[in-house]
Order: C-alpha cells, then sequence, then structure tokens
C-alpha cells in the first residue's frame, strides 16, 4: 500500500520528505519509500527556504539513524534488499529504498518504471501524452535517461505558517526548514540535515 501512496504523492508533484525519506530528488517528481509522517517529497516538493537571516542555510527534517533497520519505520519487511523496504543509513540520517529495475515499480503500478534523478532512483509514472497522466499532473518531467514521467502541476506551498510545519521545522518561503535539530520535534523526525 505504501508504494501506492508514493505513486499517488508522485502524481500530486509531491517528492518523499516523509519520515525517513530525506534525502528525496528533487525536480524529477520521483517518489521515494518514506515511512510514518509525507513527499513529500519529500520536503520534498522540490522547493528550497531562502528567507530572513541564514537563508541558504536553512535544512529539513530527517531521521537520525546508525543502521539502516532504524528508518523502517514499523515495516515489518524491512530491512530488505527488495524495493521499496531497502532504506539506508547513511551519514547518519535515513534514505528510502531505491528502485534498481523497471520490475521494483511494474511490481507497485503497471504504469510505474524506474527514473533517475540527481543520482537516486525511485518510482515514478512514465507517460507519452498528458492523457497517460493522473488530474493535476501532465507529461513534462524527463528523468536523467530520457524517460518521460508525469509532473504535478501545484504550485501550492508547504506551510503558511509555523504550526504548518507540525513539529518538522518553521516555515519560511511556503518550505518546512530548519536551523537546528531542536527544530525538528515530530514522530519520526529528530534531526536537521543541512
Amino acid at each position: 500500500m505504501r508504494g501506492w501512496f508514493w505513486a499517488m504523492a508522485l502524481a500530486a508533484g509531491v517528492v518523499g520528505a516523509l519520515g525517513c525519506s530525506e534525502d528525496p530528488p528533487t525536480g524529477a517528481g520521483t517518489q521515494g519509500t518514506g515511512s510514518g509522517g509525507g513527499g513529500a517529497s519529500s520536503s520534498g516538493t522540490d522547493a528550497s527556504a531562502s528567507s530572513g537571516a541564514g537563508a541558504g542555510s536553512s535544512g529539513r527534517c530527517v531521521k537520525g539513524c546508525a543502521a539502516a533497520a532504524e528508518c523502517c519505520a514499523g515495516d515489518p519487511q524491512c530491512p530488505s534488499s527488495a524495493y521499496p523496504h531497502n532504506p539506508t543509513c547513511e551519514s547518519g540520517h535515513c534514505r528510502p529504498g531505491q528502485c534498481s529495475a523497471t520490475s521494483d515499480c511494474t511490481a507497485l503500478g503497471p504504469n510505474l518504471d524506474c527514473l533517475l534523478n540527481n543520482d537516486f532512483k525511485a518510482c515514478g509514472i512514465v507517460c507519452a501524452t498528458d492523457t497517460d497522466c493522473p488530474q493535476n499532473t501532465t507529461c513534462t518531467g524527463t528523468d536523467a535517461n530520457g524517460k518521460k514521467f508525469c509532473k504535478g502541476m501545484s504550485t501550492s506551498k508547504e506551510c503558511s505558517t509555523d504550526a504548518d510545519c507540525t513539529g518538522r521545522g518553521r516555515c519560511a518561503d511556503g518550505s518546512c526548514v530548519c536551523d537546528a535539530d531542536d527544530d525538528c520535534t515530530a514522530t519520526g523526525v529528530d534531526k536537521c540535515l543541512k
């Protein structure tokens, strides 16, 4: 079910920034396999914070870890070598699992393929024309290998006030960002990744 959620999040133009999907691809609209809490994608809406003091130095709230098992958030099939149950713990924070082949994605949905963006592989809805895409998306994305995918048309902001971030940082220019670990109080996040 989680894979379908990510496919829908992708269709909405959201990149996996939920729970421990804290190092999502940006700009490609591909999905990650977060756990708990959200793209979310992934933070993860491809927006970057840039306002006021500390502009450009803000980060995003992530789940800290010492081992991949800490990134599973209750997934009974994790950790595993099988996508999407294969998150990793890199540099002390959780990263979502990555697909390695088209078959990893078609197992989650017939129109999904393994897309590459910013050295990160995630499932996304592939397309030839806009009619292949879900509502509110268009066939305007292209991954690093030239595969076309559905990309969300939403320009909505992630937040308007700090309260909208619900413990995942503070609101800056419509995105939830953090400056220190103390900004990350929501369940499933405990570290500010800059």
